[in-house]
C-alpha cells in the first residue's frame, strides 16, 4: 500500500483504503516524494483501482496539500456550527513552506498526526494534540496540529485554554498567517471574567490584524499554484480579517466601524456568515437602526446553529418590545 521514498521523508496526504466486505474506510497517510512514483488509492464498493503516475507535478503536489488542509478543517465544521463563538472563516488557508509541504519523519508520526485530524470530539482532538506534541515536539506537522486543538478548545468553551495555544504558535513563529488570523478572531470573544483585562486583548487582537495585513501584502502566487485558487483563498482570509476586526470595534463601542467593516466581509465572502449577520444586526440595534438590525437579524435566523438563532430570536424581541413601548408614548396625550 505504501511505497518508501528516499531518505525517509513522509508528506502528509490522504487515501482511502476499503478493508474486504466490510466497506470501511479510515484516514490513512501516503508517502508522497516528486521524484518517485505515487500509488493513489481510491475506494470503490468492493474493489481498489490503484493508478500510478511517474511522479507528481508541482501544481499536482501543491493541490493535493490544498486538499488535504480543506478537508482537515472541514472535520470540525460540525463542531464550529455547535459553537458559533469560535466560528472560524470555513477556508482559512496556509501555504506550504515546502516544495511538499510539511513533512514527517516517520510511519508513526504521520499516524498520529492521522490520529489527530480523524477525532471528531473537542475532547478526543485535546488528548490526541497533546500527545501529538509531546512524542513529536519538533514536528513539521506540529503547528497544523495545535491550530486544529486551538479551535477544539474554542469549541470546549475554553478560551484561557485556546489563547495559551495560539500565543504559543505566535511565539514560535510570528509569521504564522493562520495562527494570527485565528488569535484575532478569538480574543475579543472573551468571557465576562475577562472583563477586567477587556482593553489589553482588544489591543492584541489588533496588533495581530496589522500582522497578518501586512503579511497579506506580501503574500505572492507560489511557483505552479493556481491562480485562480490562490485569489480565492487569499479573499478569503481578508474577509476572516474584516470580520475579526469589525468584532473588536464591536466589543470596543464603535459601532458604525464594526457594521461597516461586517458589511465588506460579507460581500468579501463566499457565503452569508450567520455569526456575522448577528453581529452585524447587533451593531446596528446598538446605533438606533432597527430597521437594519431586524433584516440582518431575520437572515441570521436561518443558522444551522441552535445558540445564534436564540440569540438572535431574543434580540429581535428586544426590538419589538422597544417598537411597542415608542408606540405606547407616543399614543399618550
Amino acid at each position: 500500500m505504501l511505497k518508501t521514498c528516499s531518505g525517509g521523508v513522509l508528506t502528509a496526504g490522504l487515501y482511502f483504503q476499503s478493508f474486504g466486505d466490510t466497506d470501511t474506510r479510515r484516514y490513512k497517510s501516503v508517502l508522497r516524494h516528486p521524484a518517485r512514483t505515487v500509488a493513489v488509492m481510491r475506494w470503490r464498493r468492493g474493489f481498489v483501482d490503484r493508478r500510478k503516475s511517474e511522479g507528481l507535478s508541482r501544481p499536482a503536489q501543491w493541490l493535493c496539500w490544498v486538499f488535504m488542509g480543506l478537508l482537515s478543517l472541514a472535520a470540525v465544521e460540525a463542531q464550529a456550527a455547535e459553537n458559533p463563538q469560535s466560528s472560524a472563516p470555513d477556508a482559512v488557508f496556509e501555504f506550504p513552506n515546502t516544495p511538499n509541504g510539511p513533512e514527517a519523519r516517520s510511519r508513526a508520526e504521520l499516524d498520529a498526526f492521522g490520529r489527530v485530524m480523524e477525532s471528531t470530539t473537542a475532547a478526543e482532538v485535546i488528548s490526541a494534540a497533546e500527545s501529538f506534541a509531546s512524542g513529536y515536539p519538533d514536528s513539521q506537522l506540529l503547528p497544523m496540529v495545535r491550530l486544529r486543538e486551538m479551535r477544539a478548545e474554542m469549541a470546549a468553551n475554553s478560551y484561557a485554554g485556546a489563547v495559551a495555544i495560539g500565543r504559543e504558535l505566535l511565539r514560535k513563529n510570528p509569521d504564522n498567517l493562520e495562527a494570527l488570523v485565528l488569535m484575532a478572531e478569538t480574543l475579543p470573544d472573551f468571557p465576562p471574567s475577562y472583563s477586567s483585562k477587556r482593553e489589553a486583548i482588544l489591543a492584541e487582537a489588533e496588533r495581530d490584524i496589522g500582522s497578518a495585513q501586512k503579511l497579506l501584502q506580501a503574500f505572492h502566487l507560489p511557483q505552479g499554484a493556481s491562480t485562480a485558487e490562490f485569489l480565492r483563498n487569499k479573499w478569503r482570509l481578508v474577509a476572516s480579517l474584516e470580520e475579526a476586526s469589525a468584532f473588536v470595534d464591536l466589543v470596543a463601542g464603535r459601532y458604525p466601524e464594526a457594521a461597516r467593516k461586517y458589511e465588506q466581509a460579507l460581500e468579501r465572502s463566499d457565503g452569508r456568515s450567520t455569526v456575522s449577520l448577528f453581529r452585524l444586526g447587533l451593531a446596528y440595534y446598538r446605533m438606533g437602526d432597527r430597521q437594519k438590525a431586524r433584516a440582518k437579524l431575520e437572515e441570521a435566523m436561518r443558522s444551522n446553529s441552535p445558540l445564534i438563532r436564540q440569540k438572535a430570536a431574543a434580540l429581535l424581541r428586544q426590538i419589538d418590545s422597544s417598537q411597542s413601548a415608542s408606540r405606547a408614548s407616543a399614543a399618550k396625550p
